[in-house]
């Protein structure tokens, strides 16, 4: 709207001039043609200004559709950044951590199996699962599968 003042005012200015001079050599046509055509500039002028009052409201509701569609993405993206943070808490829960390598030797092993002669005893005295135990004696020959 603005940059469409001095269009108008320069319309306006010229129109004077016209009358002036119109007035001053006492010409009533001049006059007349003048009102008319500055009547008709005018309203040309008018409508450029409405027009561009016009693109500027569409504009703006342009950008503010724009200034939604990004609101809606950022919550879209919260939310999905949300989900991935679930889910890789439930990946965590649910995998099993990896086993532990013992420090048990062969040795310590067998000696206790030949004194307690069950896997669970000596898994226990050991501080280890009855399958630890069973792997060993099978490995080492003392047990079949």
């Amino acid at each position: 709207m603005e940059k469409l003042k001095p269009i108008y005012y320069s319309v306006e200015t010229e129109a004077y001039n016209r009358i002036l001079t119109a007035l001053c050599t006492k010409d009533i046509d001049s006059i007349v043609d003048v009102l008319l055509s500055n009547n008709k500039v005018r309203k040309e002028a008018i409508i450029e200004i409405i027009n561009a009052q016009g693109d500027l409201r569409e504009t703006q509701y342009e950008l503010e559709i724009e200034k939604k569609r990004n609101e809606n993405l950022q919550i879209q993206l919260s939310e999905s950044h949300q989900r991935e943070q679930d889910l890789l808490a439930e990946i965590r829960r649910c995998i099993k951590p990896p086993a532990k390598k013992d420090c048990l030797t062969d040795e310590a092993v067998l000696s206790e199996y030949e004194k307690a002669k069950s896997l669970r005893a000596v898994a226990k005295a050991l501080g280890c699962s009855h399958n630890t135990v069973k792997a060993r004696l099978i490995k080492m020959g003392c047990i079949e599968k």
